[in-house]
């Protein structure tokens, strides 16, 4: 992990005072989109941090577990998306993210105005403003990690 030292919260833009309790660091891009497997000390994925005020990161939290969880069913094919998913399947058998996994399914239609989705097919109505929120996050944490610019 590569920790870029920085005095401004990337995510509101106002300084960072070093008060360890009041910050913490951020992974960009969110970590829980690569596989633990592939952030292992042995394997060349090192994700950068960056400091932050721990109030402005924990407001994403819930956007980004329903950003990932909507991705994970896209992502298998892949190494890294293979072991998502198998993690995710892991976790809802152990009873972990339950309701949000069925409040995704629920978003999940066959039909879209009318019109009969093809057998296998499926409209998934999002949250979109959770899901862009996290794109925004993820956009607005690579410009800084590049400009050092909020």
């Amino acid at each position: 992990m590569q920790r870029l030292k920085v005095n401004q919260c990337y995510l509101c833009g106002k300084p960072l005072l070093g008060d360890r309790e009041a910050e913490n660091d951020d992974h960009v891009p969110p970590e829980q989109l690569l596989a633990r497997s592939l952030r292992r000390p042995e394997n060349k994925i090192r994700l950068t941090t960056l400091r932050v005020h721990k109030s402005c990161n924990q407001s994403y939290s819930s956007d980004e577990e329903y950003f990932t969880q909507v991705l994970i069913p896209f992502a298998r094919g892949s190494v890294g998306g293979n072991a998502i998913f198998q993690k995710a399947v892991e976790d809802y058998r152990a009873g972990k993210r339950h309701s949000l996994i069925h409040r995704i399914l629920r978003q999940g239609r066959s039909a879209v105005g009318g019109v009969l989705l093809p057998s296998g097919k499926l409209w998934l109505d999002l949250e979109y403003e959770r899901f862009d929120r996290v794109v925004a996050k993820i956009i607005r944490g690579l410009h800084f990690l590049e400009t050092q610019e909020f």
